[in-house]
């Protein structure tokens, strides 16, 4: 029993360390890293399969382009892109190639991580629906779920690409991301989950959904402080952020509104 115990220890010490290191920056840093260093140079040779070559060309789109991402209308069109209309193929066409090369970079450099992250989650289902319906991927290639096959393009490796980015559109890029340098450049915004004194009673719980800013929650709770018979009870208010994290304090007094005995 004793080993056992020992052995609990030494791992929660471990492992304990290790997330300590890790903090609140790694896993967010590596999310974008790994998925930059697999898939980005994918998407920008993608992007250069649809527009021409040299300059001005690089910034007009081919027949290429209609070709992967609308092959039945390019069909249908003769591969002509005269005879494709503007609305709104063209502007799907514009869309999505502007999308395959701007979100992989501003996911690389996190910013508006969590926008990219769903934006890119939503272009690689698209992609995936294209790929099935229009260029007629086979159900090898296709996949399923806990089969012995690991290398299916749709069921396998996509999958895998918006792991990730579910991490990310969750949890954010942050600290060390181009987010970080935004956010010191606007107000600041609050979702407290909880607003707490330091004696442990709640004096409220602000919606999740609701953004206050600071000072209109100060002023808020201040008017909202529950009365407790003390006639002059110092407290702290903490307000904590969804991260559980104290973002903004400050000492209060708790005033009685049980009015004092008059004298008979």
């Amino acid at each position: 029993m004793g080993i056992v115990k020992l052995g609990i220890g030494l791992h929660d010490r471990v492992f304990g360390a290790v997330e300590g290191l890790a903090g609140n920056w790694f896993l967010g840093l590596a999310a974008r890293i790994v998925f930059s260093s697999v898939l980005l140079v994918f998407f920008l040779n993608s992007v250069a399969t649809k527009v021409g070559s040299g300059f001005p060309d690089m910034f007009i789109l081919q027949i290429g382009a209609y070709a992967q991402i609308l092959p039945s209308i390019a069909e249908a069109a003769g591969y002509d892109i005269s005879a494709i209309n503007l609305f709104p193929w063209k502007i799907i066409v514009l869309a999505g190639t502007c999308a395959e090369f701007v979100l992989p970079i501003m996911l690389l450099l996190g910013v508006f991580t969590r926008l990219t992250n769903v934006s890119l989650i939503g272009f690689i289902v698209v992609m995936s629906i294209v790929d099935i319906q229009f260029h007629g991927l086979d159900t090898a290639s296709i996949g399923a779920r806990f089969e012995c096959v690991h290398d299916s393009v749709i069921a396998d490796q996509q999958l895998l690409w918006i792991f990730p980015l579910i991490y990310l559109a969750v949890k954010g890029g942050w600290p060390i991301s181009v987010d970080t340098i935004l956010s010191k450049m606007r107000p600041q915004f609050y979702s407290p989950s909880a607003i707490r004194i330091t004696d442990g009673i709640t004096i409220a719980t602000a919606s999740k959904t609701r953004r206050l800013i600071v000072s209109r929650l100060k002023i808020r709770m201040l008017s909202s402080i529950e009365n407790t018979g003390a006639a002059a009870t110092i407290g702290t208010i903490v307000i904590m952020s969804p991260s559980n994290k104290a973002v903004f304090s400050e000492n209060v007094a708790r005033q009685n509104s049980v009015p004092a005995a008059k004298n008979q």
